[in-house]
């Protein structure tokens, strides 16, 4: 292929160039073969380890005590008697001191007449 000559503008060879045996002297497929064998082989040993740990702590977590739950759905672990805020005054909320409103900012364009 190499001493065939070739047009120096598309590097297309001037004549046609047949195949007509090949030669294998190593099977790569073998090689690979193997080599994903021992990573499959690996994996498995560490899914195995992982799972005996898993397992160990699952146990643990078993005997561990569960929290009190205070009601039924959503917020169940939530203590209400303990996150309501109790007033100095007694029940009543101070009612003494409106808050501030903030003034309304300017809508609008406004004028462009200076333009």
């Amino acid at each position: 292929m190499e001493n065939v000559e070739s047009d120096p503008k598309t590097d297309k060879p001037k004549s046609e160039i047949k195949l007509l045996s090949a030669s294998v002297f190593v099977d790569p497929y073998e090689e690979a073969d193997a080599q994903i064998a021992a990573e499959r082989e690996k994996e498995a040993q560490k899914q195995e380890e992982e799972r005996a740990q898993t397992s160990a702590s699952a146990s643990k977590a078993k005997t561990e005590d569960k929290p009190k739950s205070f009601r039924a759905g959503v917020g169940k672990y939530v203590n209400m008697a303990a996150t309501k805020h109790s007033h100095p005054d007694g029940d009543k909320p101070s009612t003494s001191e409106a808050p501030a409103k903030k003034p309304k900012g300017r809508t609008g364009f406004g004028d462009f007449s200076s333009w």
